[in-house]
């Protein structure tokens, strides 16, 4: 079985995309639920951070990693208004634009225009633009950082939390992103010494990258 999860990427080259309050403001706009139940319709579960269910379980307990970490990416309005104003403030704009790059797929435009109608609604001032690109220049724009937020997504038959985490390390030729952040990126730098650490250490430390990086 082949383990798949989209995700937003910020251009944090940008002042406007790096700013963390517009982040949160987004994610926390999104109710996925609604998104994986009634937009899409093909099957896709909700994520409830960057590692999927069923990708890994406890060593120890046997319980699924994605539950053992929580739903991080609950919709959440009332917090979503808060962080928007907050990025406002900051960014000293009230009417800001941002353009979402996505590919030329369905289920992507589907994605892009269920984003774009959120972000309208929940979002006053906020405004979300589509480019939908064929796949290879999806994956060339987002390898250049051409982009501002960036739809983009990981695909693996390898059962390990790491190889999806490893999406957000910085100096990763996947991780078109470009954010660099020092405690996440030794959390990184432990899990992938397995010599020093023990399987169940190695899943802990795991676990606290996921919770890290929502």
């Amino acid at each position: 079985k082949i383990l798949r999860n989209a995700y937003l990427e910020f251009n944090s080259k940008s002042k406007t995309t790096n700013n963390t309050n517009l982040h949160k403001a987004i994610s926390y706009a999104l109710d996925r639920e609604q998104l994986t139940k009634s937009v899409l319709q093909d099957g896709s579960v909700a994520a409830w951070s960057m590692v999927p269910q069923g990708d890994a379980t406890n060593p120890t307990t046997g319980e699924d990693f994605a539950k053992e970490v929580g739903n991080k990416l609950k919709v959440n309005t009332k917090a979503a208004k808060s962080y928007w104003k907050k990025a406002q403030s900051e960014l000293g704009k009230k009417q800001i634009s941002v353009q979402l790059l996505t590919g030329d797929d369905d289920a992507s435009k589907q994605v892009g225009e269920y984003m774009q109608a959120v972000v309208k609604k929940e979002l006053p001032g906020l405004t979300l633009t589509l480019k939908a690109v064929p796949q290879a220049q999806h994956i060339q724009m987002g390898s250049d950082k051409n982009y501002e937020i960036n739809l983009d997504g990981w695909s693996t038959g390898w059962y390990d939390p790491a190889d999806f985490l490893q999406m957000a390390e910085y100096g990763n030729a996947l991780s078109f992103s470009n954010w660099k952040d020092a405690t996440y990126q030794k959390l990184i730098s432990q899990i992938n010494d397995t010599t020093k650490y023990s399987e169940k250490q190695r899943y802990d430390l795991m676990i606290k990258a996921d919770k890290y990086l929502m």
